[in-house]
């Protein structure tokens, strides 16, 4: 009996390790820049309830070379939800093991009204409202929200909970952050207890 358990336990560890693979040369300095040691991914599948139509289905687990799990990466490409002519957004997500954000990562920089690049300063608020979220962020439905109807500027009482010029691009990178370690903490998190 036991010799039947050592079998199907060692084929299921062939499944799993028949989905991991190894990052693309392509991805791996890129993702280095979050998790130094990776090496190998594992896709699965996650919902996406922001963008219409849902694009962005897919997760990865990284490991390193010897298949330690070293946390997830989600690789995002949306707009920002308004109806303008905003310059969709392209830009991944990383998050350790037991669901913490860790950085946020861009091939081509964000921008922000009038297409003008997010500056260094740019970047470290938008970090800090990733790490900690606004508690105005809670009220708030849709990006519409965040703005004047009349003028489309920021609302006032927003002004410290966005990158300046970006409300957008702030409240959707956000979004995406929030229901990305929603599903880790929902899905993976009893790995780690």
């Amino acid at each position: 009996m036991a010799f039947l358990i050592l079998i199907s336990s060692l084929f299921i560890s062939v499944i799993t390790f028949a989905e991991i693979r190894p990052i693309e040369d392509f991805n791996l300095s890129y993702y280095r820049m979050a998790f130094l040691d990776a090496y190998y991914y594992e896709a699965l599948p996650i919902e996406d309830p922001i963008s219409y139509p849902a694009t962005n289905k897919e997760i990865l687990k990284i490991y390193n070379h010897r298949f330690q799990m070293l946390g997830y990466i989600r690789e995002i490409a949306t707009d920002v939800g308004c109806d303008s002519f905003c310059k969709p957004l392209d830009f991944t997500l990383a998050m350790d093991p037991k669901a913490t954000f860790l950085k946020l990562l861009v091939y081509e920089p964000l921008t922000k009204l009038g297409h003008v690049e997010f500056s260094q300063a740019d970047y470290l608020k938008l970090h800090e409202i990733l790490t900690t979220p606004p508690t105005s962020y809670q009220t708030i439905l849709k990006p519409d929200d965040m703005v004047d109807a009349l003028t489309g500027a920021t609302k006032l009482e927003l002004a410290n909970d966005v990158v300046a010029t970006a409300a957008y691009t702030s409240f959707r990178i956000h979004l995406y952050k929030q229901q990305t370690l929603t599903f880790i903490a929902q899905n993976f998190l009893k790995e780690f207890l």
